[in-house]
């Protein structure tokens, strides 16, 4: 993938605390390099943001198409964020002397605006799918305006008793579809989303428990919960099948369901990618409010890596 960005680039600076984004990487479990990996490792001058930009670009590894940058005056600190159409990026922290102190992969929450988006399909990164529709409130047709009309009728879709910390709104013009999402900051990104078209009728509802970017460290969370390690030996896919590349998703859930315990009932199914360590996720939930189930790790060969049970 390119990472010299299609689009135009477009940034400004702000200040930011680098404490702060510390203290914030560590409670959201961002996934961060290892410092072995930077590349500007050397002092080099810095004059302007433009030069700092530069550097910043030594240690990116995606396509992007904004920058935002930001600067910590007490901590001689800059944070450069490369970010791709509002969604994921990658922040680089600079200090005064060109050296790269941190990179982190992050994904991007807006609070009060409303951003473009294409549709993204969270399912495959996470999500469970509603699938089914006879469960959605909004059904008749409803005059929406303003990003708060649409918020309220996303409300209404909210599972009873779900509270949430931050309410993400984006815009498909291309299909007139609004995508609300409802953040909590107890999970790492788990949240409920909720697909509306420009009628007001609901679309689409994907539950997501958590998106994660490390599978070690998201496997020790699972093992906090009661989850617990199934022997090796046990594991069925220890040899590269067939891979079909053009159905993925489906093709990964098939090759976890060997590995399911015999006579194991679930009512939901999700996958997660690690896409640092190419390893993906499937879990299949008792239901979709615990952590409860069955959790396969599978590798980009399609081999089984890690089973976690959780009772």
């Amino acid at each position: 993938m390119s990472c010299n960005g299609k689009n135009k680039i477009e940034f400004n600076i702000e200040p930011f605390s680098y404490a702060e984004d510390i203290d914030y990487l560590e409670r959201q479990n961002e996934y961060r390099v290892d410092p072995s990996k930077f590349k500007n490792t050397t002092e080099t001058k810095i004059k302007t943001k433009e030069d700092v930009i530069e550097l910043a670009k030594n240690e990116i590894i995606w396509e992007y198409t904004l920058i935002d940058v930001y600067y910590d005056k007490t901590e001689s600190i800059w944070a450069i964020l490369f970010s791709f159409d509002y969604s994921y990026g990658q922040r680089i922290y600079i200090d005064d002397k060109g050296v790269t102190k941190l990179i982190a992969y992050v994904f991007r929450p807006h609070d009060d605006v409303v951003v473009p988006y294409s549709c993204d399909d969270y399912e495959f990164y996470g999500g469970i799918k509603k699938k089914d529709s006879n469960e959605f409130k909004n059904i008749m047709e409803t005059e929406v305006k303003t990003k708060e009309d649409v918020i309220e009728l996303a409300k209404n879709e909210l599972i009873n008793g779900y509270e949430y910390d931050r309410i993400f709104v984006s815009y498909d013009g291309s299909t007139s579809m609004w995508g609300i999402i409802f953040w909590t900051d107890e999970e790492p990104y788990g949240g409920q989303y909720v697909y509306i078209d420009g009628k007001g009728i609901t679309q689409k509802i994907i539950i997501i428990h958590s998106i994660f970017n490390d599978y070690i460290e998201y496997s020790k969370f699972l093992e906090k919960q009661g989850g617990i390690k199934r022997d090796s030996n046990e594991f069925k896919n220890t040899t590269k099948p067939e891979i079909n590349w053009d159905n993925l998703r489906e093709t990964i859930i098939e090759l976890a369901k060997i590995e399911l315990s015999e006579g194991y009932e679930y009512s939901e199914v999700a996958v997660y990618g690690d896409f640092i360590n190419f390893i993906f996720m499937v879990s299949f939930w008792e239901d979709e409010t615990t952590t409860k189930g069955q959790h396969i790790f599978i590798n980009n060969d399609g081999i089984t890596k890690m089973i976690i049970d959780i009772e």
